[in-house]
């Protein structure tokens, strides 16, 4: 199995070839097409046994659902980002939460405002990720709400990407791409960005 990426992601490449060494142990079956998740991101198997499997992930630049790519630079840059913010808040990679980047975000039509707050009201559940976004400039409503999935995020507002694994109760503030703040589940301001 071959993970193409930077290799300054070495680690998460790595991470995720012991994760499908452990699903082949387990008795996993591999095949073309099969997806699995890592992180926040739905990977998949390209190839066959014989002349071997490249994992890929979405094409995030073109049709994601439809699409993949070989280099998976991309989806382990923002799973290492999402590591960052954990330890910045310091939460260990296993206190993090699930999400796939094919997960439904529900927002009060904010994506375009300059400041946006994220809050993670719920575990993942079926499509919804469990994020909820308002902003702080402007009264909305329910009337208001929309979905968006975390696929369209990487091109309408990827600030947001680094936020996703982060548990129930979290919520954060963010500045055009900016992450200004991050609050725990007890209200503590637990991280002031710049």
């Amino acid at each position: 199995v071959a993970v193409t990426a930077d290799d300054k992601l070495k680690p998460f490449a790595d991470h995720m070839l012991n994760m499908i060494r452990e699903m082949d142990a387990n008795g996993s079956e591999f095949r073309e097409g099969l997806n699995f998740l890592n992180g926040w991101c739905a990977y998949r198997f390209r190839g066959n046994k014989e002349i071997g499997w490249k994992i890929h992930e979405p094409d995030f630049d073109q049709n994601p659902y439809q699409l993949t790519r070989e280099d998976c630079t991309y989806s382990l840059r923002i799973l290492a980002q999402q590591f960052l913010v954990a330890e910045k808040v310091g939460l260990k990679p296993s206190q993090l939460a699930q999400v796939s980047c094919f997960d439904q975000v529900l927002h009060r039509g904010v994506l375009r405002d300059q400041r946006v707050n994220a809050n993670r009201l719920e575990t993942r559940s079926g499509e919804f990720s469990g994020w909820f976004l308002n902003t702080p400039d402007r009264t909305t409503s329910e009337k208001d709400d929309m979905v968006t999935d975390i696929a369209s995020l990487t091109r309408m507002r990827p600030g947001l990407l680094p936020l996703l694994l982060l548990p129930v109760g979290y919520c954060s503030l963010i500045d055009g791409n900016d992450i200004k703040g991050i609050g725990d589940p007890q209200d503590r301001i637990v991280f002031r960005g710049a």
